[in-house]
């Protein structure tokens, strides 16, 4: 959070004549980001996109700094990015399934094939007077 605000701090400076005008915008500018990291939801879907990137980013340089430090204690590390598995083609085995279940044939046609249609496999539950 103190990088972020550091960051667009020191973005909103420009060079200037008048060095305590730069530095009040600087701090209007780094006021107005902590203002909004404080007000954003926490859910993660629901951050904005820059956000997101700071998240990540961090998360990114955590990992690694995390290799680092366990190769230098002799522990072998491997890191595994998996992307996202939204829109896999159907063949694929990493697309994620949705399921679901209904009384009403037409119904579940129509759910199964909103599925495909969103990049998800289908799989019917049950009928729901079965469950």
């Amino acid at each position: 959070m103190y990088a972020s605000i550091n960051a667009c701090g020191i973005a909103a400076g420009t060079v200037s004549a008048d060095p305590a005008g730069m530095l009040a915008s600087q701090r209007t500018a780094a006021v107005r980001q902590r203002e909004l990291l404080l007000r954003t939801d926490p859910q993660f879907s629901r951050m904005p996109k820059f956000l997101k990137t700071e998240v990540l980013a961090v998360i990114l340089v955590e990992l690694i700094e995390l290799a680092g430090r366990a190769r230098r204690g002799g522990t072998p590390v491997e890191l595994y990015l998996v992307g996202s598995t939204d829109g896999a083609p159907a063949s694929s085995p990493i697309r994620r399934a949705l399921a679901y279940a209904s009384d009403s044939l037409e119904a579940a046609e129509f759910v199964a094939g909103l599925y495909e249609e969103l990049g998800f496999d289908a799989v019917a539950a049950s009928p729901l007077s079965e469950s």
